[in-house]
């Protein structure tokens, strides 16, 4: 969802459709618009452009097998929104207890380019922290939404290794 919030989607999102999204597609800098926001106004801008991804998400659907089974990975902030309209019992919340926004948003290269392209901004550091928050705060909403509206959750550890952690997501999902 990432690679089509942040990217086709700015070009498919229409004003009388997606007008939340549509006025962050239209700021001068996106990620600063953003990052520029309390932790409120960035709750209630993913509450309120969440329903406009998936508005674009159905059209992407259209043309696959209804039977097809769906990763959906980022952009989904709000599994109580989810739960609305996809059974809580086809959702996994995927989670990583124990590690802090700042370790997962270093582990890798891939990942930590966001710290350089967030520190192109002004105010850097001011903006990284609220990054950090938001991501802290992103995750702690959708644990804690997951379990109000029994979705579950799918934790890994440290050790787990990722096929293995695969097939505890298949099994729970009741595809093994």
């Amino acid at each position: 969802m990432d690679t089509h919030i942040y990217g086709d989607y700015h070009g498919r999102f229409t004003q009388e459709r997606h007008p939340v999204n549509k006025a962050w597609a239209n700021a001068e800098n996106g990620l600063a618009w953003l990052l520029d926001m309390s932790w409120e106004e960035f709750d209630n801008f993913n509450q309120a452009a969440l329903p406009e991804y998936l508005d674009l998400l159905v059209e992407d659907l259209v043309s696959i097998n209804p039977d097809a089974r769906i990763l959906i990975d980022g952009g989904i902030n709000n599994p109580t929104l989810i739960a609305e309209v996809i059974s809580p019992q086809q959702i996994i919340c995927l989670s990583r207890p124990k590690r802090s926004s700042t370790e997962i948003w270093s582990e890798n290269e891939e990942r930590s380019s966001m710290k350089d392209f967030i520190f192109q901004l002004q105010n850097p550091e001011k903006a990284w922290q609220n990054f950090l928050k938001f991501d802290t705060l992103i995750t702690e909403t959708m644990i804690r939404e997951s379990q109000e509206n029994n979705i579950s959750v799918c934790s890994r550890s440290e050790a787990e290794k990722v096929d293995e952690f695969a097939k505890k997501i298949a099994t729970r999902l009741g595809i093994r």
